[in-house]
């Protein structure tokens, strides 16, 4: 490769090999330059085996980083990608559950015109947290933020739901001269059924879901055959 330029002195145009001008040493360097809010950054990536659980491998690395103490005081270690992804969708999902129950009780005070009886409502979101903990147990499966937390959102719409149909009962029965004690024992008596088929419903509706029920409908029309299959689609 040569240099190109014009002798100042004759008014020439003369060229040169760049070996003579400059001395050429053949390294490794970086391509480019990342940066995330106008800050260098280095980005570890590595993917999760099959038989591991993500969870637990994102908990080992946080308390990693926050055990390593061998870095300047202008360097941070950061852990982001699914962890990050995690925890901002955590706080999204708990905000949106905080707004969903002061819209909700909102609405039950202005239907029932009665704090008490919104607040009776509600706490069965508790119980049916409850259940969701304990179906996690029994049945040793892993917890993600995201699934669970929408499954919980689902849950307390129909948990919800079925409470408004028990105390609205009841609280007819008590205006129509029952005592408090018979009326609400009336209610469930009553409304037990329409409660257990709302359930019903749901729980057989998130069956295929839960189970990874697959069906190929192009398959299914093109060839009549519909591969079904249970897991995961790969």
């Amino acid at each position: 490769m040569n240099v190109t330029f014009r002798d100042m002195a004759t008014g020439q145009v003369k060229s040169v090999p760049i070996i003579s001008l400059v001395n050429v040493d053949y390294t490794n360097t970086l391509g480019s330059v990342k940066r995330k809010n106008q800050k260098r950054t280095i980005s570890l990536i590595s993917n999760v085996l099959s038989d591991a659980n993500p969870n637990e491998v994102n908990a080992k690395i946080k308390n990693y980083i926050a055990g390593f103490k061998a870095v300047s005081d202008d360097v941070t270690i950061k852990q982001t990608g699914e962890g990050e992804q995690q925890a901002e969708t955590g706080a999204f999902l708990g905000k949106a559950l905080v707004i969903a129950l002061l819209l909700i009780l909102t609405i039950l005070v202005w239907q029932f015109l009665s704090i008490g009886k919104s607040v009776i409502i509600l706490t069965e979101i508790v119980f049916s947290i409850i259940g969701v903990i304990i179906g996690f147990v029994l049945t040793g499966m892993d917890v993600s933020v995201v699934m669970t937390g929408v499954g919980i959102l689902g849950l307390a719409g129909i948990v919800i739901k079925n409470g408004i149909l028990v105390i609205e009962f009841a609280d007819e029965l008590h205006g129509r001269g029952y005592k408090l004690h018979d009326a609400v024992v009336e209610a469930g008596k009553t409304r037990i059924i329409p409660v257990l088929l709302t359930a019903m419903a749901a729980i057989l509706a998130l069956i295929p879901l839960a189970i990874g029920f697959n069906i190929n409908f192009v398959t299914l029309f093109s060839e009549l055959n519909p591969r079904i299959f249970f897991g995961e689609i790969m």
